[in-house]
């Protein structure tokens, strides 16, 4: 693995982007008041960049990041998110009032950690990414060690997969786990989450991002939420899924409605945790 392979291959970013700790090893991160999202000033400040620098990398890369933690906020979602993050509840930053604002564009930790893996021309990205590619040569730092031509065959499948995604031949999703597996065949990282795995941490996050406790949701809004992931089959994998969150505590099924006529309506869920008690960073 190399600067250049994470820079241009989003299956070897995938690989990366849960280690959002290197931001931190590298320059003090400061959130919002909500301790969960930055804006796009934030993020250019943090890169030490100009705020087009991160706007062309939002354009280029909107789809990938926004399935690491990128949201635009409009309307209500908006409205909730100003009166949350524009009051003082510490010495760090706070939203600048904008009372004309119509939209506006948040970055997660991981939306920003995929930024400094895509921002070419930041010293902080670069130190950034040199830290992250520090990790990977601790890991592969065994006995047994890729030859050069071993090197070269799964760099030559990684970029064979990033080919078939961009085609629309294999799902996202579906490339980034294969790529992964990939790397840890050569001991290039380390075995990533099953498939089952990797569809309740999805499911854990969704539910951590969008809702707190009290509140709840259907079947069907989680079915859509989760459109365009290579597990999502069919509507009994995210009913499952529900099952599993409402065994784990993180969810409770709601009693269903009396039966009526036409289309039965979709099961419940109601929020068991807040998005601090569900664990873990967005």
């Amino acid at each position: 693995m190399n600067e250049i392979v994470l820079i241009e291959s989003r299956a070897a970013r995938s690989e990366a982007i849960e280690r959002t700790d290197a931001l931190d090893k590298v320059k003090a991160l400061a959130l919002l008041p909500d301790d969960l999202y930055v804006t796009a000033e934030m993020v250019a400040s943090y890169f030490e960049v100009g705020a087009d620098a991160v706007e062309s990398v939002v354009r280029r890369n909107r789809d990938e990041l926004t399935e690491n933690g990128l949201r635009s906020l409009r309307g209500e979602d908006l409205r909730e998110f100003e009166t949350v993050n524009a009051t003082v509840s510490n010495d760090g930053p706070v939203l600048p009032e904008a009372p004309k604002r119509r939209a506006l564009t948040v970055f997660a930790r991981r939306t920003v950690l995929n930024v400094a893996m895509l921002l070419r021309d930041s010293d902080v990205a670069k130190q950034v990414r040199r830290e992250l590619l520090d990790r990977y040569e601790v890991a592969v730092r065994t006995d047994v060690r890729p030859t050069a031509e071993e090197l070269g065959v799964v760099t030559a499948k990684i970029r064979l997969l990033d080919a078939s995604a961009d085609a629309g031949a294999l799902p996202r999703g579906e490339v980034s786990f294969k790529a992964r597996n990939l790397l840890a065949d050569y001991g290039l990282a380390e075995r990533p989450p099953t498939v089952e795995q990797e569809r309740f941490a999805t499911a854990v996050r969704w539910v951590r991002q969008n809702y707190v406790l009290g509140e709840s949701f259907s079947v069907r809004d989680f079915h859509r939420a989760m459109h365009g992931q290579y597990w999502m089959t069919a509507g009994h994998v995210a009913e499952a899924l529900c099952v599993e969150l409402t065994e784990a505590g993180v969810v409770v099924r709601l009693p269903s409605p009396p039966a009526g006529r036409g289309r039965p309506p979709s099961p419940r869920f109601e929020v068991l945790g807040t998005r601090r008690e569900i664990g873990g960073a967005p």
